[in-house]
């Protein structure tokens, strides 16, 4: 699934879920990130994010590398 977001500063992201891996795939600007594996209840709980979320995320977590 592909959600387009934005948050209330303007900044966009593209999201893309993968149930089967249960990781997001997150486009900011130039750049790609993807989460680690997560736990189904984690996994569930995140795909519903907003784009502050997945900025929120990316500021604080350490559950993602950046893909070249």
């Amino acid at each position: 699934m592909i959600h387009n977001l934005k948050t209330i500063g303007g900044k966009d992201f593209i999201v893309t879920s993968n149930e089967q891996k249960r990781t997001f795939t997150i486009y900011k600007d130039d750049t790609k990130y993807t989460t680690n594996k997560m736990t189904k209840q984690e996994f569930n709980e995140n795909i519903h994010n907003t784009g502050r979320d997945w900025q929120n995320y990316l500021l604080t977590s350490n559950d993602y590398y950046k893909v070249k």
